[in-house]
């Protein structure tokens, strides 16, 4: 049986950094459900599509290319063979990446 943690709670209060801490010491594979949001919230910046429309943020997460890697304990995210990281670290871009992360039709479109 595969395990699995999740750790909840509000953005910016240091989940990624705990996940990333636990999935090192277990040697456990690590996804950032966070980063995802706050990728495409830096994406539809990006085209200027607006973080309310649903049609185009599904479309987003329809093509993501984007490698998440770990070093010297710091997430570095990779889109379309740029790092980002500091990029969708920002509190707008947190904020934004929230506001999308409550549309349950872009959730499932970028769990699929």
């Amino acid at each position: 049986m595969n395990k699995i943690i999740t750790i909840d709670g509000p953005s910016g209060v240091g989940k990624g950094t705990l996940a990333m801490s636990l999935a090192k010491k277990l040697k456990w594979n690590f996804l950032n459900s966070g980063s995802l949001y706050r990728i495409l919230a830096y994406l539809a910046d990006q085209q200027e599509i607006r973080h309310s429309n649903t049609e185009s943020l599904v479309n987003l997460t329809k093509n993501l290319s984007v490698v998440f890697e770990i070093n010297n304990n710091e997430l570095i995210v990779v889109l379309n063979n740029k790092n980002i990281s500091d990029l969708i670290q920002t509190e707008d871009c947190a904020k934004k990446a929230s506001i999308i992360a409550s549309n349950n039709v872009v959730r499932k479109a970028l769990i699929k």
